[in-house]
């Protein structure tokens, strides 16, 4: 199974009367991380409407691999080889 190379990040404003409000979101690419470095990096905000910039934010990361969270992926095996002997 594949996994998604970004993780998208979505905002929301948070109201206690009524329903939370979308602000806007962003992708953060996961094949630039290195395990336990931390990062800080400016993103920009997209809103709902397809190119419209809403605004940016600084987020402070780290990716940091911990294997019991991990799914369980099997992987694909080559099949064996058929072994033919020679007489």
């Amino acid at each position: 199974k594949r996994f998604s190379e970004t993780l998208t990040v979505r905002l929301d404003d948070y109201d206690m009367a009524s329903g939370n409000d979308f602000i806007g979101s962003f992708e953060v690419p996961l094949n630039e991380l290195n395990d336990c470095v931390e990062r800080r990096q400016w993103f920009t905000l997209n809103g709902e409407e397809e190119g419209a910039e809403v605004g940016n934010v600084l987020l402070a990361y780290r990716l940091v691999h911990n294997p019991e969270y991990a799914p369980f992926v099997e992987e694909e095996s080559e099949p064996e080889p058929e072994v033919i002997e020679l007489t």
